[in-house]
């Protein structure tokens, strides 16, 4: 397969475009829980469940699609297709199909949990592949500059259009019309699919070389063989240092994120007694802010790395998070010019360690490569979504319970005082408590650029059929502090991968560390 050694910045824009196919998750991450309590007559504890139980099912198969996209290039399809392309060749059909679906008005629960199932699940097929590429596709600092910082460029636009498509269709069809919502969804399903099949013709996948798999390999082994090697592999990517941490951070603010987003509109119309029109407008506000917002921690990623980043972000979010607890309780007049505020502030906290756990998402292949001497980005990206939607779905399922066991009253007006302080505390403590644990992680990280500056260069040498044995004790310390594993651990001398012996480096790093 043809592979560009340089990125144009086609391929640059090109990949970003999968983010405007995410418009409809982030529409649904603000109002899928809201539509359905108020126009489809489900209680608030049976959305909680339906939610639940996809981002459960979703978990589960997020690490088994991303196994089996690194290892694709073992089957004839993926070496004539790609091992990404493939999955998006039968993704991008079936969503713009499915995705109406999960907003059809008047169906009974259990639709609405088959359509988000199914939904969520054909969603992997693209999630997976685009969240790989972002550590597949750079080969650079200046390339993972670029890539991440436009992604997250495209993210934001992505929200600000997410925000304000809200807003027009309430003031055409009015805020409680369910038009409003089905012109939304309509109209940015094809948006998606349209950004689907670009994204699909600009990324560059890596070559059958580059991946390290010995895609020759004859041996055929059982499902369950096959079953208990997937989860091995999938379960040792939890043995890289540097990936052990970033993980705990991008949990954090993962969780952070999904709860404040998910009641900020409650908290607006109910807390603040603002129209669902208002929430439109301050989201819409917040995003174009957030423009400017990653602009200035691109720069801060770029001169102090990932952990520090982190920290300046967290620090901002805990601070908005304090204040809307203050704000709660003293009923200020002048509400709507404190909401927009106090959004811009928390967009500015969340945009901070978003974008740092981003930056340092694109390092972790590379690291795990120094180990295992195989590129396998779909199995970080399988354990992100895994985890991620693990510790979501008890988060939604939490808020949910929580929510019903105090009163609150589905498509109601107005809410009871014990919903409202539940309300409160669910938004401002639970996200600030998640901030509080990915500081004390972002402290104890051992990443900076400078260690992986040594740790690539020494990675690229050793690619290129350099000895182990003249490594310079820089590199044999940045490999320790990165990896977590001994210099001569690494690069495939190890039980880190179940099929290292496989491996087209393995045989030659052995060969490479007796001389």
């Amino acid at each position: 397969m043809k592979i560009n050694k340089k990125l144009e910045w086609k391929n640059i824009i090109g990949y970003s475009m999968y983010n405007f196919a995410g418009g409809t998750d982030m529409i649904a991450a603000v109002w899928l829980m809201y539509f359905y309590t108020t126009f489809c007559d489900v209680s608030i504890i049976a959305v909680g469940a339906i939610l639940t139980v996809t981002r459960f099912l979703t978990s589960l198969l997020s690490p088994i699609v991303g196994h089996i996209s690194d290892n694709f290039y073992k089957n004839p399809l993926g070496r004539r297709f790609g091992r990404r392309k493939f999955f998006l060749l039968i993704c991008i059909p079936l969503r713009a199909m499915i995705i109406p679906l999960i907003w059809w008005p008047g169906q009974s629960t259990l639709y609405y949990c088959i359509v988000c199932v199914l939904g969520s699940c054909i969603g992997l097929l693209y999630l997976i592949p685009a969240k790989a590429l972002l550590a597949e596709m750079p080969r650079s600092l200046d390339e993972k500059v670029k890539i991440t910082g436009l992604t997250q460029f495209v993210s934001n636009l992505t929200s600000i259009s997410v925000s304000a498509f809200p807003g027009v269709m309430f003031t055409i069809f009015g805020q409680n019309n369910i038009e409003s919502f089905s012109y939304m969804i309509w109209l940015y399903d094809v948006i998606a699919t349209t950004c689907l099949i670009i994204f699909y013709c600009y990324i560059v996948e890596r070559s059958v070389d580059e991946v390290g798999y010995n895609t020759n390999a004859s041996e055929r082994i059982s499902p369950l063989k096959w079953f208990k090697n997937m989860v091995s592999d999938t379960a040792s990517t939890l043995k890289i240092r540097a990936y052990r941490s970033y993980l705990g951070m991008f949990l954090a603010q993962t969780i952070c994120r999904a709860i404040s987003g998910s009641l900020h509109t409650y908290f607006v119309v109910f807390i603040l007694a603002l129209g669902t029109t208002v929430v439109s407008v301050i989201s819409t506000l917040s995003y174009m802010l957030g423009i400017l917002f990653l602009g200035m921690f691109v720069a801060i990623n770029n001169k102090v790395g990932g952990p520090k980043s982190y920290r300046v972000g967290a620090y901002i979010a805990l601070t908005a998070f304090a204040s809307y607890f203050v704000v709660a309780f003293m009923h200020p007049e002048n509400s709507f010019i404190l909401a927009c505020a106090l959004a811009c502030l928390l967009y500015c906290g969340k945009s901070g360690m978003v974008n740092s756990t981003t930056y340092q998402a694109s390092f972790i292949p590379d690291i795990d490569e120094a180990v295992t001497g195989v590129r396998r980005e779909g199995s970080f990206t399988g354990v992100d979504n895994f985890t991620d939607a693990i510790f979501s779905a008890a988060e939604m399922l939490m808020v949910s319970l929580i929510l019903g066991a105090t009163g609150f009253v589905k498509g109601g007006q107005v809410q009871p005082d014990s919903a409202m302080n539940a309300l409160v505390g669910l938004f401002t403590i639970t996200p600030s408590i998640c901030i509080i644990i990915g500081l004390i992680i972002s402290y104890k990280s051992n990443f900076t650029l400078e260690r992986y500056h040594v740790l690539s260069t020494e990675v690229a040498r050793l690619r290129d059929g350099g000895l182990m044995s003249v490594a310079t004790p820089e590199a044999k310390v940045a490999f320790k502090d990165l990896t977590g594993f001994e210099y001569e651990n690494c690069w495939g001398n190890n039980d880190v991968l179940c099929g290292n012996k496989e491996s087209n480096q393995y045989e030659e790093s052995k060969v490479a560390l007796k001389r």
